[in-house]
C-alpha cells in the first residue's frame, strides 16, 4: 500500500507481512538468480514458521482467523512462466494509533 486512501478517511497504514507458500519458495530457490545467492548455504531462506515476528504462527493460533499466504495461480504450465497472486486484507479505517516509529 502506498498510503493513499480512496475512502476519504485519510492515510491508511499496514504493518505486517504477507507470505508465500514454503513449497513454492523451495522450487523458486532452485532457479536463477536465487540459486546463486551468496547467503543461500550459510543462512538460507527464512521459512514461514520461523518468522521472527510470529505473524505466520499467530495467524494459525488460538485466535488466528486469517491466512497471510498469497493464493497463487500459474500464468503458464511451469514455475518459470510466473504466477499471479491475490490476498484479502481488511483495514479498520476508523482505528487510530500513536506513531510508534516517530521515536
Amino acid at each position: 500500500m502506498d498510503g493513499r486512501d480512496s475512502s476519504g478517511a485519510g492515510r491508511l497504514s499496514h504493518v505486517g507481512q504477507f507470505f508465500f507458500d514454503d513449497e513454492i519458495k523451495l522450487v523458486i530457490d532452485k532457479m536463477h538468480p536465487y540459486s546463486e545467492s551468496p547467503i543461500r548455504d550459510t543462512r538460507g531462506r527464512t521459512r514461514n514458521w520461523r518468522d521472527s515476528l510470529n505473524i505466520f504462527e499467530d495467524s494459525h493460533g488460538p485466535e488466528g482467523k486469517y491466512n497471510p499466504v498469497f493464493k497463487l495461480h500459474f500464468l503458464g504450465g511451469v514455475t518459470s512462466q510466473g504466477f499471479v497472486g491475490y490476498i484479502t486484507m481488511g483495514v479498520n479505517a476508523s482505528a487510530s494509533y500513536d506513531n510508534f516509529w516517530k521515536g
